[in-house]
């Protein structure tokens, strides 16, 4: 019998622990274990935790004595798992009733990774929809496939990169040395999958939406710092350095997948005009003309948003978009 060994990182999340836990503890499938790492939270959240925990004994806590960031907690969430897959959630996050025996129904011979897809929801539990907020719709297949075609599914933007979305066995973690960047709190997703999917022997893929990923202003993903631009970077170069030597073949969709995420690390440090790495913008420039030009005349096709961005990017004007911007939230502040 398939054990589930279900990692979620939890920094002051008090008031959606509580629900996230419920949600797997009505799982119709119960073999399954709950590692929370309480990443040395100011709120209530050991509390509500660690009654949790006195109530049901698959849950398990541990507790940072300071804190390390979401990478650090899932880390240490993967070295205390017994089980024979993992599966990241998040303190804030739910799944569906029927989310695990429908991944155990998927897990046959060979099948090292299943892929999940999720809805958006906001804090009250609306549904958000997806082109709303910039998210695309998967496209999964209707078939296993090898954990490098799963890779170029990732890579030509078929599929996503939450580390929710996949449940991965635990050995091809450990065998591989597959841990999330320390020190990063952005960009650690990026980072991670596609070495998931690669060391994976076949994937598998369930369709129906079983995770609810609830989108909060208050989270990391919404509210930039200066030096997520370089973590997201970090992880390019290490993306770069891996296809180099693994998977050469995939060098015109590597350049698809990593555009974004130069565009994006470029529109953070223009955020920030009065703290930026003018060298560093310099050469993330030069990195994204580079990935345009790999990727003319080719069957791969960025959003139109891109397109701007990068005309904006070439003829050095983004930054100045964000500085008007900047000013202009500042007058609405001093009003």
């Amino acid at each position: 019998m398939v054990k589930i060994s279900i990692v979620i990182p939890a920094h002051n999340v008090e008031t959606f622990i509580k629900s996230t836990l419920n949600s797997i503890k009505k799982q119709s499938y119960d073999n399954f274990e709950v590692i929370i790492v309480n990443d040395n939270s100011t709120d209530n959240t050991e509390k509500v935790v660690r009654d949790f925990c006195n109530q049901d004994n698959r849950f398990k806590l541990i507790n940072f004595p300071e804190n390390k960031g979401v990478s650090e907690a899932r880390n240490a969430g993967i070295k205390h798992s017994t089980g024979d897959f993992v599966f990241f959630i998040d303190g804030d996050d739910c799944i569906m009733n029927t989310c695990l025996s429908n991944v155990v129904a998927k897990i046959e011979e060979g099948i090292d990774a299943v892929l999940i897809n999720y809805q958006l929801a906001d804090s009250d539990g609306n549904s958000i929809d997806l082109k709303k907020l910039r998210f695309f719709e998967e496209q999964f297949p209707t078939q296993n496939v090898s954990g490098k075609e799963a890779v170029k599914l990732l890579f030509s933007h078929k599929i996503s990169h939450w580390s929710f979305e996949t449940i991965v066995r635990r050995t091809v973690l450990e065998r591989n040395n597959i841990f999330f960047p320390s020190g990063r709190a952005y960009g650690e997703d990026f980072a991670t999958i596609y070495k998931e999917l690669f060391y994976s022997r076949k994937v598998a893929f369930l369709d129906e939406k079983l995770y609810v990923y609830v989108q909060r202003g208050s989270s990391a993903m919404h509210n930039h710092r200066l030096q997520d631009s370089e973590n997201y970077y970090s992880g390019i170069l290490e993306l770069n350095e891996f296809v180099k030597k693994n998977i050469p073949s995939l060098e015109r969709e590597k350049s698809f997948y990593i555009l974004p995420r130069l565009i994006n690390a470029y529109s953070i440090q223009c955020k920030f005009p009065n703290k930026q790495n003018i060298n560093f913008m310099s050469k993330l420039r030069n990195e994204i003309l580079k990935n345009t030009k790999i990727l003319k005349n080719t069957e791969f096709h960025l959003s139109r948003r891109d397109r701007l961005k990068i005309s904006l990017i070439k003829y050095r004007l983004l930054k100045y978009i964000y500085l008007l911007n900047f000013y202009r939230h500042k007058g609405k502040e001093s009003k």
